[in-house]
């Protein structure tokens, strides 16, 4: 079993469609537009930028904000051991992944001559 990056980034390049054939069978076809694939890995990595602002604006906004009491002491645990916590392997998987799609692209493109 793969972890779920490595499905994730797997399952990019896979394209599946259904054409009718003599059988009717299924065909699976594999590969991906290069230009779109560049997108998408560019937009993966761009929101890296907006996880990033997304944790330093909750933090610096708690930690200006008067509020005592125990719903503060619950969000800031929720926050600070869950919530920004995947934020940030959410940050880091769409900078693997965007990275990954750029890195694939580049591949095909010199595979097909382009």
């Amino acid at each position: 079993m793969g972890d779920g990056r490595t499905d994730f980034l797997a399952g990019l390049t896979a394209l599946h469609s259904r054409h009718p054939t003599r059988t009717g069978d299924d065909v699976t076809i594999y590969g991906a537009n290069p230009e779109q694939l560049t997108q998408l890995g560019q937009t993966l990595s761009a929101q890296i930028d907006v996880l990033h602002q997304l944790v330093s604006t909750v933090d610096r906004t708690l930690n200006s904000t008067t509020w005592q009491g125990p719903a503060r002491q619950r969000f800031e645990q929720d926050w600070s051991g869950s919530f920004k916590q995947a934020l940030i392997r959410l940050e880091e998987a769409f900078g693997a992944a965007g990275r990954d799609c750029v890195a694939r692209a580049e591949e095909l493109r010199r595979i097909m001559g382009a």
